[in-house]
């Protein structure tokens, strides 16, 4: 009888705490605190610090020619001797903090290529000023080119692989930032007389004896180079060759991906330009292609193409090709 009501009485006191909404029957109707922050609690600074970014701010930059030979399905690719060549050059603010620019406009410098060389055509160096830019915001700077070189004379037609932007620092403030720098925006300045267009099957074949192979300076190897055809299109020019040797030419030093250089000439245009396709199809053969090389003139004559040096050999490996 004792026991029966002491147990009556402790299931009482259970039912009274869990059914008049004691401190552990309902845990999350308690009021959000709005006490003021404690001290360890920091507000979060305007400007980020961007010390441990090795990036630092994010600009993105957009150059983009009214005409570009890259992309054919654009409409039009090339422009005509003398014609007015426009780039608009987009500068966005990729981050979510304001971001400083300074000087605005920054260099730009329209620029060829030789080799890998870039050789500086024409020059724009403004007085900069100095510009914010909120979060996703974009400053457009504009560039109009004559087609004239920084001595006022005409340029050739050819390729003009862009625009070269530099000289300029983007920061959250103008103590801080990283330095700019963007080369894109390529163009191309068509032949009056108008381009070329065909496809050339060649199949010829040049090879060069006594290489000495890397391993050893005792034991020797030959490379055939063989022209297998010729690409000829208003936007550019592609060639394609197949290099055979007896012997591997897997991981030879300096033979890569790309970078085996050639000079060519169209009558009396001489160029130089390293390849940029290609790779290794079996452990002795490998396919070279030169791609975007400058569209031939419709009356162009002769090409002359020269393998100047594959990896660490020497050539050259010379063909003599008619395109009339």
């Amino acid at each position: 009888m004792k026991k029966s009501l002491f147990l009556l009485i402790i299931t009482g006191i259970v039912i009274m705490v869990f059914g008049s909404g004691g401190c552990c029957a309902q845990p999350f109707t308690s009021d959000i605190s709005t006490s003021e922050p404690n001290e360890t609690y920091n507000e979060p600074p305007k400007y980020p610090d961007l010390s441990a970014d090795r990036f630092g701010p994010n600009l993105n930059i957009d150059v983009i020619p009214d005409k570009n030979f890259y992309l054919p399905a654009s409409g039009e690719t090339y422009y005509y001797p003398g014609e007015e060549i426009t780039w608009n050059i987009h500068f966005l603010n990729n981050n979510k903090y304001p971001i400083v620019i300074h000087p605005f406009p920054p260099e730009i410098r329209i620029f060829t290529n030789e080799l890998g060389e870039k050789l500086v055509i024409r020059e724009f160096i403004e007085i900069g000023q100095v510009i914010n830019l909120s979060p996703d915001e974009t400053k457009t700077f504009i560039v109009n080119w004559d087609q004239k070189d920084d001595d006022g004379r005409p340029v050739t037609a050819g390729k003009y692989y862009g625009v070269e932007i530099s000289g300029s620092w983007v920061g959250t403030t103008l103590e801080s930032g990283s330095p700019i720098n963007r080369t894109s925006g390529g163009v191309l300045i068509q032949h009056p007389q108008g381009a070329m267009e065909k496809v050339i099957e060649v199949n010829q074949s040049k090879t060069v004896y006594n290489l000495p192979l890397p391993t050893s300076t005792n034991i020797f190897t030959s490379v055939t180079m063989t022209m297998q055809k010729i690409e000829i299109t208003p936007e550019g020019v592609w060639i394609y060759f197949l290099a055979t040797s007896p012997d591997s030419l897997r991981g030879f030093p300096g033979i890569s991906f790309g970078g085996t250089p050639a000079q060519y000439s169209v009558d009396d245009m001489v160029k130089t330009k390293k390849n940029t396709g290609g790779g290794l199809l079996e452990d002795n053969v490998r396919l070279l292609i030169w791609e975007y090389i400058e569209p031939f003139p419709v009356d162009a004559k002769e090409l002359i193409f020269k393998i100047i040096r594959f990896g660490e050999w020497e050539g050259p490996w010379e063909f003599h090709i008619p395109l009339q």
